[in-house]
């Protein structure tokens, strides 16, 4: 994540002009927005529990039922989850 951030406000500072005050200030509203989401998300647990269930689905079913894909329709972090496993099973024309 700093990494991220570092490149992000370099980029920002190139394109805008900005002091290093500014930029500073910029930089801490940065971290705090990114803790806050990564907070929310549970720093990807949810993704990967709705990774892990439709791995184990696919596994024991050979494809994913609509029923099932329709229980993580509701957050974007687990349809994520499920999107990424099955795209690794050549499934995702089922979603």
């Amino acid at each position: 994540m700093g990494l991220g951030l570092s490149i992000v406000c370099q980029i920002i500072r190139h394109k805008t002009g900005l002091d290093k005050t500014s930029l500073d200030s910029l930089t801490g509203i940065l971290i705090g927005t990114s803790s806050f989401t990564l907070g929310v998300t549970s720093y990807g647990l949810e993704t990967y529990k709705a990774y892990k269930r439709t791995k184990d689905h696919i596994k024991e079913h050979g494809t994913l039922d609509p029923r099932f894909i329709n229980t993580f329709k509701r957050y974007y972090c687990d349809r994520a989850g499920v999107e990424l496993a099955a795209k690794e099973k050549g499934l995702e024309n089922l979603i």
